[in-house]
């Protein structure tokens, strides 16, 4: 429990300030590897296998980044391999499966309502939030 309201609570101020500034604060990203392991140690939970989730899910989101020229932030990036290490593969990818869906109602919606077009930047990482609470409220 201490390891999904840490997260939490992290991924809530990374999405304010993705919000508001389009950028997130790399360090408050980077400390949360010390407290996920920490917290899966203390959970009895195999750190290494929870360590290759995480690593599989930011690798093969790094490679789509620079595949689409920086679209993906190194930062969501960072945070999709945290969320995937934190909470399993099982969990990890139903979450970034929502913030997909999500990403795309809000793209759907964008286009229909508001006449954007197709170059109009999201940040991603509310996304992964509002998946994230998803996935542990439901």
């Amino acid at each position: 429990m201490k390891l999904v309201i840490g997260l939490g609570v992290v991924m809530g101020i990374c999405t304010i300030m993705d919000l508001i500034n389009q950028k997130i604060w790399m360090p408050l990203v980077l400390m949360m590897f010390p407290y996920i392991v920490i917290c899966l140690w203390m959970d009895g939970r195999n750190i290494l296998l929870h360590l290759a989730g995480g690593i599989l899910a930011s690798g093969a989101f790094g490679i789509m980044s620079v595949m689409t020229k920086g679209q993906i932030g190194m930062a969501d990036v960072i945070i999709i391999g945290m969320i995937v290490m934190a909470l399993g593969m099982e969990k990890g990818i139903l979450v970034i499966m929502g913030s997909l869906f999500y990403a795309f109602l809000a793209a759907v919606l964008f286009v229909v309502f508001f006449k954007k077009g197709g170059k109009t930047r999201m940040p991603f990482v509310p996304f992964l939030f509002g998946s994230f609470l998803t996935v542990i409220i439901g």
